[in-house]
């Protein structure tokens, strides 16, 4: 039995789309949904009964307990300068709130949910995690040292074993 399904875009993501099925050649936009409708829930599949996300963690906190605490800042800066030298190829003017949005995104990629507080031209982050004071420190010194890259100034961090917070403020030139 097949079923018929019906969708619709926002503008960036038909747009997106579209150069999906010009640089696939041969294939129609229908081949092309489901191609990647087919892709996309054999991902989700696997990643439910495998239970990905829980040994993600796991692999990832005792990743991070490894490194030296010595390292934790050159670490945290050059993944910052890279994220955003990223992220200027695909925004030219890359605003505080477009670095808040992606890195919101992707750590609701992550099954991570980000309180976050925008009071006037401050920007207040925190997370609460089971990933270990390294992650914690490594991730806050990054978003921090994100920020700093576009001209706002870092107010407060900490960090703990299962929590990290920041403040940042909006520098208007």
């Amino acid at each position: 039995m097949k079923k018929h399904y019906q969708f619709t875009l926002d503008e960036e993501e038909a747009e997106i789309f579209d150069k999906l099925v010009e640089d696939g050649g041969e294939i129609t936009a229908s081949q092309m949904t489901r191609e990647i409708m087919k892709r996309y829930l054999r991902f989700r599949r696997t990643k439910t009964q495998r239970g990905d996300i829980t040994i993600s963690k796991t692999l990832l906190r005792s990743r991070h307990n490894g490194i030296k605490k010595t390292e934790i800042s050159r670490i945290a800066e050059e993944d910052a300068t890279y994220v955003i030298e990223q992220m200027k190829i695909q925004e030219k003017k890359l605003t505080p709130e477009e670095v808040l949005k992606r890195i919101t995104e992707w750590n609701k990629e992550s099954k991570m949910e980000l309180e976050v507080q925008t009071p006037g031209n401050r920007i207040i982050v925190s997370n609460m995690h089971s990933l270990g004071e390294r992650w914690s420190e490594i991730q806050c010194k990054m978003y921090c040292k994100m920020f700093e890259i576009i001209r706002c100034t870092t107010v407060s961090k900490e960090y703990t074993d299962n929590t990290f917070s920041f403040e940042v403020i909006k520098d208007h030139d």
